[in-house]
């Protein structure tokens, strides 16, 4: 799951998810996950307020063996900063101008829907420098694997954007 949300007080989140399991189950969590977080960012900026309130929803409407993986970054491009908080998503990154990573967007949190008082936090404000390219990735893409049986990797997700910087995100 990917999104981009418009915020009230301006700027924008963007929200990258993952539901344990496949099927008709999992898509319609994720689907309630989608509603609810529409909901709840219409009301609020504080990302770890956001995901305090998601995971108590999820988790009273959670099959036990289900939860959400979910990254939300919110861009303020006027202040040229970022705030982040992630409930056990695989880590996003903050890619200087010239491909080194400046952060690692680890997570702050568990998975959503597991524990009624799990407690989530976020990021101080991050700056962005001009040129900066904000990677972020479900475990599709590190997960891929070749006829080896190798796995793409984090390392290589990154590698892969550090020498494709200057295409468009299609291309890349």
């Amino acid at each position: 799951y990917y999104d981009f949300l418009p915020m009230a007080e301006g700027g924008t989140v963007i929200a990258l998810g993952d539901v344990s399991a496949h099927g008709l189950g999992s898509a319609l969590l994720m689907a309630e996950t989608r509603a609810y977080l529409r909901s709840l960012t219409l009301s609020t900026t504080d990302l770890a307020d956001i995901l305090n309130r998601l995971n108590a929803f999820l988790y009273h409407d959670t099959e036990p063996e289900r939860f959400v993986t979910l990254m939300l970054v919110r861009l303020d491009p006027m202040k040229r900063r970022l705030v982040y908080t992630n409930a056990g998503h695989i880590p996003g990154h903050l890619l200087e101008a010239n491909g080194s990573v400046r952060r690692d967007l680890d997570s702050t949190g568990m998975p959503l829907g597991i524990f009624p008082d799990a407690d989530y936090a976020s990021s101080e404000e991050i700056p962005i420098e001009p040129h900066d390219l904000l990677l972020l990735m479900t475990d599709g893409v590190t997960e891929c694997q070749n006829e080896k049986e190798d796995f793409f990797g984090d390392k290589r997700a990154i590698e892969t954007v550090r020498n494709n910087r200057s295409s468009s995100a299609q291309e890349i």
